[in-house]
């Protein structure tokens, strides 16, 4: 037992007992990062801080939902999110990349604390010039303007807007919700890259350079309905309809009480459309469509 005690006193504290493990988890981090760093032939980036359009050789960390963490010699890893993976629409990322992959990629931007986010499409990280704004401020957002689709999105379509009359060009953003009235579950089932669309401003941020675009119709601005007739009809009573919209959830649809010609708008929940299960509404109901309610 003496001699036992010995040859362990004599091996290094990172060794023995309990300090162990924390000796290997504090070298981990740095063999980590020394393995990418010899990915790329063993040197940091050179030229000093990265700079949004630089290029770089990154070694990909890790591999996410919604994109990749890659080593490009900054302070933290930099992230590569899905939608700037590809111009196409990036369903699997696995397809694209792979843990321990060296790729060239972009330097999009540079946070204030100094995150960065990278691109694989250089056109993405070249520094914008100022585009003024101002015509799109003043545009009323029931008017129609023409558009090109410049890119697809998992979140809606970048499309470059022509103004009706000014000729004013700029890029904004059609969001998915903004589609059309209907759910739309891919984006890339409704535009595509160099179709022309018709859209509406619906809103600018001149300080971030956005505008948020439509390819809806404007709401219309409906006049408040009396309801009261409704509250006489028996909940055994069947009623004419006409679905107007649908959505996720149900179906909107119009219909007046017995003996007024003035509709209402009420909703079919999902829940109510049928006696068994509907999984989608659409295969039940159509916009237009007469029904009972």
């Amino acid at each position: 037992l003496l001699a036992t005690a010995a040859a362990l006193a004599s091996l290094p504290a990172a060794f023995v007992g309990p300090t162990a493990r924390p000796a290997v988890r504090a070298s981990w981090g740095g063999l980590a990062r020394g393995l990418a760093r010899a990915a790329r032939g063993g040197e940091e980036q050179d030229g000093g801080p990265l700079e949004v359009g630089q290029k770089v050789k990154g070694v990909v960390k890790g591999i996410r939902s919604f994109g990749a963490f890659l080593d490009v010699g900054a302070e933290e890893d930099a992230l590569l999110h899905i939608s700037q993976i590809a111009d196409a629409r990036v369903d699997d990322i696995y397809d694209y990349l792979e843990e321990g992959q060296e790729v060239d990629v972009w330097v999009k931007s540079v946070r204030i604390d100094g995150k960065v986010d990278l691109t694989r499409i250089e056109e993405n990280a070249k520094p914008r010039e100022p585009v003024n704004l101002s015509p799109f401020i003043a545009d009323d957002a029931t008017t129609w303007h023409s558009g090109v689709v410049k890119r697809v999105l998992p979140f809606g379509a970048v499309v470059e807007v022509t103004l009706s009359g000014g000729g004013a060009t700029g890029e904004g953003l059609v969001h998915v919700s903004q589609i059309k009235d209907e759910f739309v579950a891919n984006v890339a089932d409704e535009v595509e890259v160099g179709k022309e669309v018709r859209v509406r401003v619906l809103s600018v941020d001149e300080a971030a350079g956005r505008i948020s675009l439509s390819m809806r119709e404007p709401a219309v601005q409906r006049v408040p309905v009396d309801l009261t007739p409704f509250e006489t009809v028996a909940p055994e009573t069947w009623l004419e309809g006409k679905v107007e919209s649908i959505t996720p959830f149900g179906a909107f649809v119009a219909v007046a009480p017995p003996g007024s010609p003035e509709p209402a708008r009420g909703l079919v929940h999902v829940t109510q459309i049928s006696g068994g299960f509907v999984e989608s509404i659409e295969d039940v109901v159509s916009v237009g469509d007469d029904v009972k309610v």
